[in-house]
């Protein structure tokens, strides 16, 4: 019969206990002592564990540090500090990296590059691009502005150019999934077009392309789509909506008559996703993000519900629609404490996300009327289990919020223990309220109990765990 393992604590000379190991001996003879295993330290783990380790690592330099702390670790960090790389618009920064990438072999390893065009910027560079990076699955294209001179519109529109050499390069990169274009208006090669050059992208991110006449031509297939809420968007989302999972919409702030625009763009995706003048098309959109667009809207002095916009979100009931973010929005009163009414039912959406845009260090946009409107939106989704909320109360101390008594914290802060009433009443099931400038690292999160919430403060700071 094999002998049992024993968990025993080693101690040393004064009898302290210093550290668990593990003893095999024999049960049934305690004549017999206990014959000690090695002890097992990091390294005893396989080596697909330890590159596990290394690969959840958030900075590049602590993977660095782990890759010098012992020799078997060299190897097996290497991978991931060469997964993601930068090149800078200096040309000679620019031109060192790729020679090291070359010749030390390490290029192979680069699964992420953010590019920044060099200037000038020639073929030779777009092929070295192309004929070393081929392993590379996430591709951030950025111009250059290094020189840019604001006086000289020709050239500042050239630098906006997504130039010819590139996209023939891009053709040449096989694994290539995600591509962002970042500040370029429009694409040299009027007839490049992601199904047929691009087949296997998934992800496409371009919020500022407004000219490349030929790129969403016969339909890609991409999973995930950002772009701006413009003719040149809608046609993007027309072209992909059968395929699309995650959309993110940009509010276009730069066009003349915005306004009558973005009303004109909203009602073409409303007759796109309406499911009742398409039936037999099955939408497989769940996650949607719309970036500084106003729910509510001025008409005849009163504010209300913008009506285009409820009208597209309402179209989307025939989607797979289950996480919804609104970001960047101000309004949240409507006129004369009235409930605003929205008249939005969707009952797939489980997790919601409410970001105001940031109104300086001593607003606080809670109060009664903006509980009001918060009330009268969840109710739009009433099968919700999760909610965020950021910068709804910058002037308040998460820390106060996350320790104090529920009678205490009627006094300290009246309007939030207000905000609890109407939250508890929903199907919330976790909470998190949040202020991406003034709480830094910290936010504060509602868990649901049978009488209400407990309040849990969440840090990266050790000594600031809260709980209540």
């Amino acid at each position: 019969m094999a002998a049992p393992e024993c968990l025993t604590l080693d101690s040393d000379s004064e009898g302290n206990e210093m550290e668990l190991s593990t003893k095999r001996g024999d049960m049934s003879d305690p004549s017999k002592s206990p014959e000690p295993l090695p002890k097992k330290t990091l390294l005893s783990l396989p080596d697909e564990l330890l590159s596990a380790i290394c690969g959840h690592l958030e900075y590049t330099g602590h993977r660095k540090d782990l890759q010098l702390s012992a020799k078997r670790f060299y190897s097996l960090c290497r991978p991931w500090i060469w997964r993601e790389v930068s090149f800078e618009e200096n040309f000679d920064d620019h031109d060192n990296l790729m020679c090291h990438l070359v010749t030390t072999s390490l290029a192979a390893l680069v699964r992420s590059a953010d590019y920044h065009l060099t200037s000038p910027f020639s073929k030779s560079l777009a092929l070295l691009l192309s004929t070393n990076l081929t392993s590379i699955t996430q591709l951030t294209l950025s111009p250059n502005f290094e020189d840019e001179d604001d006086d000289d519109d020709d050239d500042d529109q050239e630098r906006k150019t997504l130039p010819k050499a590139l996209t023939v390069a891009l053709k040449s990169l096989p694994a290539l999934r995600s591509l962002k274009l970042y500040q370029f208006h429009e694409v040299e090669d009027t007839a490049f077009s992601i199904a047929t050059e691009l087949p296997h992208l998934t992800s496409l991110a371009a919020t500022t392309l407004i000219i490349a006449e030929s790129l969403f031509k016969n339909g890609p297939t991409l999973r995930s789509l950002e772009i701006r809420l413009n003719d040149f968007g809608c046609a993007a989302i027309v072209a992909c909506a059968e395929t699309l999972h995650s959309l993110i919409l940009h509010r276009d702030l730069e066009e003349a008559g915005t306004s009558i625009a973005q009303n004109k763009c909203l009602n073409q995706l409303r007759l796109l996703f309406d499911p009742m003048r398409n039936k037999h098309h099955a939408f497989p959109l769940q996650s949607l993000t719309l970036e500084h667009f106003e729910l509510l809207e001025t008409r005849d002095n009163l504010v209300r519900p913008h009506p285009r916009l409820m009208e597209f979100l309402s179209a989307l009931k025939g989607t797979s629609l289950s996480t919804l973010r609104l970001e960047g929005f101000t309004k949240v009163k409507c006129s004369a404490n009235d409930d605003p009414g929205f008249g939005l039912f969707l009952p797939t959406v489980k997790d919601l996300e409410l970001s105001l845009a940031y109104q300086g260090s001593e607003h606080c946009s809670l109060d009664q009327e903006s509980i009001l409107f918060l009330r009268s939106l969840l109710r739009c989704f009433p099968n919700a289990t999760g909610l965020a909320l950021d910068n709804w109360m910058d002037t308040l101390d998460p820390r106060e919020l996350a320790s104090l008594q529920l009678l205490e914290l009627g006094i300290y802060s009246p309007i939030f223990y207000l905000l609890l009433e109407p939250l508890r009443r929903t199907e919330l099931l976790e909470i998190k309220l949040s202020s991406s400038v003034l709480w830094d690292t910290k936010s504060l999160r509602l868990l649901r109990e049978e009488d209400g919430f407990a309040r849990e403060l969440l840090s990266t700071d050790w000594d600031d765990d809260v709980r209540h």
